[in-house]
Order: C-alpha cells, then structure tokens, then sequence
C-alpha cells in the first residue's frame, strides 16, 4: 500500500498546468450554485433550498465528472459542468 505522500504526489503531477482551468470551473460553479439562491433568500425573505436542489445536484455531478477527467489527464471543457442533465431532463 503506498504511503499518502506518494499519493499526494501523484495527484500534483496529474493535475501540473490545470489549476487555473480547474479554479475557473470553480468559480463558475460557485456562481451558478450559491449566487442565485443567496440573492433570493436575501431579498424576499424566501427559502429556495429545496427547489434549488433540483437544478443543482446534476451540476454536482457535472463539476465531480469534470475533475476526474481533469485527474486522468482527459480532454476537458466548461461544458462539462452540465453533463450531468444529459440525462435528468
């Protein structure tokens, strides 16, 4: 069994020359996330949380599909964050 060092390794020469593009996928999830129910909440004082949920659990799996393609060194695009509704809608 290797040690974690040599995972920890691993995982930064997969990942050498993409954290940027990972960072931007990031923040553009993050945006697409958290921004609109904040906005809402704040504003009329309402709870989106739960019909929320239904547009962002295939974002989730979108964002975890694009950074395990990132990981193996996969051809990856912004498009990705929205594979996951390929097959929810």
């Amino acid at each position: 069994m290797k040690e974690n060092s040599a995972y920890r390794s691993l995982a930064r020469m997969s990942l050498s020359g993409k954290w940027a593009f990972g960072a931007i996928a990031s923040i553009i999830c993050w945006v697409i996330m958290c921004a609109p129910g904040e906005l809402v909440n704040s504003a009329y004082d309402i709870q989106l949380g739960q019909w929320w949920g239904l547009f962002v659990i295939p974002l989730s799996w979108g964002y975890g599909v694009l950074w395990l393609a990132l990981a193996r060194n996969e051809n990856v695009d912004y498009g990705m964050l929205f594979d996951g509704f390929k097959d929810y809608l």
